[in-house]
């Protein structure tokens, strides 16, 4: 035990326990300080201790490991961490006294031991005032001092400041390190957009980058959520040699799947990432869920097929929405009959019995375009028409597999929704009668829902009514209070929306009171044509509890003054009577004494 943890404390540089503990310099450091030796054996008294020490103080940290129950690979890092400040600010005292009691008496090797301490102790700032000294008094600077400096540097300044002593043309390797520990420096420092910067003029002036600079441009570019650019800082290392780590490509995976649609990079990395990763660098649901949806997007299936496989073979149950992007991946690239297959398999399991499963495959037909089909007139029918046609595509596969746990209503109701919403709730309508009954399935309210929903906007009554008697007479079914307020909204897209107040009154007779939104609709819609029920409609939100919101009301009042609708009022009210008995004023109605919309 004491050997490897020897062996994890070696090059930290560690003090003796008492040093650590009370801030005190060893006997040695006190002794070589004071004494008359040389500058060297000094910086070396300050930077190295003895083996003793190391020792000690490694004995030391495991235990407050112990103790603290700490990982000690973290208690070692801070104590080298304290440690090192410690050391660092000696060896300052050390260099200024020396500056101020013998500056012209140093030499090429005394600047050369401060080089080398300031080195050991990653101080870039004491490495650049060295060597800044050293060109002040006439010493040569060569190319292994600059590439110790350099690699002493940890943040950009430090690099900077090094970086001024470096010769006007320095040699290949040296302007190689200077700019991969300054794109390094910035990248650690979440200075992404200028770490890219200096990496695009590596790329201008053919600097081969390495492994310091591309892995930490990498990580930063990630985390600043840009995804693309971190590809290509990826590919540009991969193309000189450099190899990205498990926990890079973790960190490249995680930002392309949040803040990218690129679903083929995320399937490269995915399959890299399996391949070389260990157990604790694997992704977690998160990421496998951004995975999923954009296989889901993209119609890659294979790659929806390997995150699922991933899931469940770390234990996680099958979800629902697992499988509605499995599903909807099978179907983007055609293989209905697959899709099928694979719901029938979640659901023989014990899964996606809910209509959360399949509501993808609504959204694909949905958002089905097809604007080249020669059959339609316009683009709108022939995306309709596009929509029909794969939902038959689909209909027949389904139809191979009859007594399969996935052709059920539920997976008919989201087939036909998906046409009406994409514009054709006529169509809809058509494989509404059809379908159900080719499978032996039996319509139920939400077959009809998904299909009235798509006859609001635009508004198509004809097609509302043959769904509301297909549904009272050929299925017995209630239309429940939900089915009400879609003809609700149906009938005030008419120019004659008196049956409105007719589906209305039925809401109400079956003890429900109508939602906000029906209510706003129907406010709108009165204030638009004049009719004075929308201030009806008002009072009874009111009488309610249902919020009358200020654009709400504004509307109808600006709308309730306007003079064409005053015009169009009075109109309606008078009409066969003669103009100037219209134009006169009307007097105000009488306040009901109930909620009554009649005029």
């Amino acid at each position: 035990m004491l050997g490897r943890l020897t062996r994890a404390a070696r090059g930290l540089a560690p003090l003796r326990r008492r040093t650590y503990s009370t801030g005190l310099m060893d006997d040695d450091v006190v002794a070589a300080l004071a004494s008359d030796s040389s500058l060297t054996s000094r910086v070396q008294a300050i930077v190295h201790p003895s083996t003793y020490d190391q020792i000690a103080r490694t004995k030391e940290v495991a235990q407050n490991a112990r103790v603290l129950q700490r990982d000690t690979g973290q208690q070692l890092f801070a104590d080298a961490q304290q440690q090192r400040a410690t050391l660092g600010a000696r060896l300052w005292e050390l260099y200024k006294q020396q500056r101020q009691q013998r500056a012209d008496e140093m030499t090429a090797e005394d600047h050369a031991a401060l080089l080398s301490g300031f080195s050991s102790l990653r101080d870039g700032v004491g490495c650049a005032q060295v060597l800044q000294d050293m060109r002040l008094a006439g010493h040569t600077v060569d190319a292994a001092q600059l590439q110790a400096a350099l690699h002493a540097s940890t943040t950009a300044p430090a690099v900077l400041a090094v970086g001024r002593h470096l010769p006007q043309k320095p040699d290949a390797a040296l302007d190689r390190l200077y700019h991969a520990r300054l794109v390094g420096s910035l990248a650690r420092a979440g200075q992404a957009e200028y770490a890219w910067a200096v990496a695009l003029s590596m790329q201008a002036r053919g600097v081969p980058p390495d492994s310091e600079c591309v892995r930490p441009l990498v990580v930063a570019l990630a985390d600043a959520a840009e995804p693309s650019v971190a590809l290509r800082a990826a590919q540009w290392g991969e193309a000189h040699g450099v190899a990205l780590p498990p926990p890079v490509l973790l960190r490249l995976l995680r930002s392309v799947g949040r803040h990218s649609g690129d679903c083929a990079a995320f399937a490269e990395l995915w399959h890299r990432l399996r391949a070389c990763a260990g157990p604790g660098e694997l992704p977690v649901e998160e990421d496998c869920l951004a995975g999923l949806r954009l296989a889901a997007r993209s119609g890659d299936h294979g790659l929806a097929q390997s995150i699922v496989g991933h899931l469940r073979a770390r234990g996680f149950p099958l979800r629902d929405f697992y499988v509605e992007a499995l599903v909807l991946a099978l179907a983007r690239a055609g293989l209905w009959a697959r899709a099928f297959e694979v719901l029938a398999e979640a659901r023989a399991a014990g899964a996606c019995r809910s209509a959360n499963s399949v509501r993808g495959l609504a959204r694909l037909l949905a958002d089905t375009r097809a604007s080249d089909s020669a059959a339609a007139a316009t683009a709108a029918d022939a995306d309709a028409a596009a929509a029909a046609e794969l939902g038959d595509r689909a209909f027949a596969a389904l139809q191979q597999t009859p007594a399969s746990l996935a052709a059920d209503s539920v997976t008919l109701d989201a087939l036909v929704s998906g046409i009406a919403s994409a514009g054709h709730p006529a169509e809809a309508l058509s494989r509404l009668q059809s379908w159900y009954d080719e499978l032996s399935q039996r319509r139920t309210l939400s077959s009809y829902t998904g299909v009235l929903r798509a006859c609001i906007y635009p508004s198509n009554q004809r097609v509302a009514e043959q769904l509301l008697r297909l549904m009272l007479d050929a299925d017995g079914l209630e239309p429940s209070a939900d089915v009400l307020e879609m003809m609700v909204r149906v009938s005030l897209g008419q120019f004659n929306y008196e049956d409105a107040f007719v589906y209305l009154d039925a809401i109400k007779a079956a003890g429900r009171a109508p939602q906000w939104a029906t209510y706003a609709a129907l406010a709108r819609r009165c204030a638009v044509a004049g009719d004075p029920r929308a201030a009806v409609a008002l009072r009874e939100m009111r009488e309610l509890g249902l919020p009358v919101t200020d654009a709400l009301q504004a509307y109808v009042d600006a709308r309730g003054r306007s003079p064409r609708h005053e015009a169009r009022s009075r109109g309606s009210r008078s009409r066969g009577k003669t103009r100037k008995a219209s134009r006169e004023p009307q007097p105000p109605s009488e306040p009901s004494d109930g909620i009554d919309f009649e005029v």
